[in-house]
């Protein structure tokens, strides 16, 4: 077509009116190739070429792009196709997400669970599209001797430094569990049609507790997913949250309008912090049997007075009288940002408190240092390894590794004692909004909940 519409301008000097329509509806691909001239085949040129101005009155703009281009007229949202990462140039199986109105793609990774933000350059329909001597992960399926499968950067059963990681896989193994020795989840129990399920807690019966926001319900399951019945409050459930099953075989409730207490049968014991708190947010329990929120002041909610308005506070709260025992100040460690910090989940293991921040995008952690109360930090907002977008639900093992959701990106990822990041957990199914998360160290049981998917699913470790 080029050639075409190059000989009928150098013999006439005028442009053909079907290769000028094709030029603005850009259906012509240019590429432009140069070649010697050879002086005795030349012809003459025409006399009446138009001039430079006038050729940039008719002539559209043409813009020359990179050769893998792959315009997304034959991809649309909701498509499965291979996607090149931007941070290891590996191409992985992909589901598009979205599709901007400046041309770039919203991508999640399927065999991954994290996202991207791509250029069209960047995803292809199938194998056969890719550009030659691509690097492509195990899991795409092709047979093109010209592909060189990126099996060297994500090994099973082994953790790689983070510059050789994304989308890494973590393979998990057996209690005593640590974290990145873990061979990859496979998918062994799901549990549909749930209203916006968030927290989950395993009663020392083994049933399974799962909080629906959506519906304002509490949930119990039998460990095979068989439904037992719903956990009923002495009043309604107000959008709640987050649970935690105590030690002593007691569980709380979190919910919009406070903390509540149960028994193990589920009965409704008692208000926790109802005369300190505002609007709270998550639980945990340390060692002393205490239960832990993060207590904030916005100017509604509770009558609490404890935090002063505008402010959030970490809250210890004596099981057996109800009172906070103790408060911990988040202003000194969030600094200049409280106004974007909203931090929503937390949990404590060996002596350290683990705050996470969705508006921050970011996790806290709290101990105390000669007496003192200190604090350290990690992570930042992306999808690049080791950050975060919303992130939620965190467990650690007990060498200090982390497992944290990251909600919006879709993944689960791991962070070593030292704030480093070690990988993303390869499941075999993937994660759609991930927010709660509850590991079973003895029976190697990944339990997590999919706000968007609606479900919660075991993975079998």
């Amino acid at each position: 077509v080029l050639r075409a519409f190059v000989d009928h301008f150098v013999s006439t000097g005028r442009l053909d009116p079907v290769h000028l329509q094709a030029l603005k509806n850009g259906t012509l691909q240019v590429q432009l190739v140069f070649q010697p001239v050879n002086q005795e085949e030349s012809k003459p040129m025409p006399t009446n070429i138009p001039s430079e101005d006038s050729l940039k009155s008719t002539l559209p703009i043409i813009k020359l792009e990179e050769k893998i281009c792959s315009p997304l007229k034959n991809l649309r949202s909701g498509d499965g196709c291979i996607a090149r990462w931007s941070e290891d140039n590996v191409w992985y199986n992909a589901v598009i997400e979205e599709i901007a109105a400046d041309g770039y793609a919203h991508v999640h990774f399927s065999d991954y669970g994290n996202s991207d933000k791509l250029k069209s350059a960047f995803l292809v329909k199938s194998p056969e599209d890719l550009p030659p001597d691509a690097e492509v992960d195990p899991h795409v399926q092709t047979v093109d001797p010209h592909v060189q499968t990126a099996s060297s950067k994500s090994k099973a059963g082994k953790i790689e430094s983070s510059e050789n990681l994304c989308p890494s896989e973590v393979c998990l193994g057996k209690p005593p569990m640590d974290l990145l020795s873990l061979a990859t989840p496979k998918q062994d129990l799901v549990i549909t049609d749930l209203k916006g399920p968030v927290g989950l807690g395993l009663m020392l019966d083994q049933s399974l507790v799962v909080v629906c926001r959506g519906d304002g319900t509490v949930r119990r399951f039998s460990r095979e997913g068989q439904f037992l019945g719903l956990v009923i409050s002495h009043r309604e459930f107000v959008r709640p949250v987050d649970v935690l099953v105590l030690r002593c075989g007691d569980f709380v409730v979190r919910d919009e309008l406070g903390i509540q207490m149960f028994g193990e049968q589920g009965k409704f014991i008692k208000n926790l912090g109802e005369n300190f708190i505002n609007m709270c947010y998550g639980l945990t329990e340390d060692e002393m049997g205490r239960v832990i929120t993060i207590n904030c002041n916005v100017g509604s909610g509770g009558a609490g007075d404890l935090t002063d308005l505008g402010q959030t506070d970490i809250f210890y709260i004596d099981t057996s009288s109800g009172a906070v025992v103790k408060r911990v100040e988040m202003i000194d460690i969030v600094g200049e940002a409280k106004d974007k910090s909203a931090c929503r989940f937390l949990t404590y293991h060996n002596e350290k408190l683990y705050v996470v921040d969705m508006g921050l995008d970011c996790v806290y952690v709290l101990f105390l240092k000669d007496g003192e109360e200190q604090a350290e930090v990690f992570g930042s907002t992306g999808n690049k390894a080791g950050q975060f977008r919303d992130p939620a639900g965190l467990v650690v093992d007990n060498t200090g590794t982390m497992m944290v959701v990251d909600s919006k990106n879709h993944r689960l990822q791991l962070f070593n004692s030292k704030y480093a990041f070690c990988g993303i957990v390869k499941v075999d199914q993937p994660l759609a909004r991930p927010s709660g998360l509850f590991l079973d160290y003895q029976r190697g049981d990944l339990f997590v909940s999919n706000y968007s998917d609606q479900s919660v699913v075991c993975y079998k470790i």
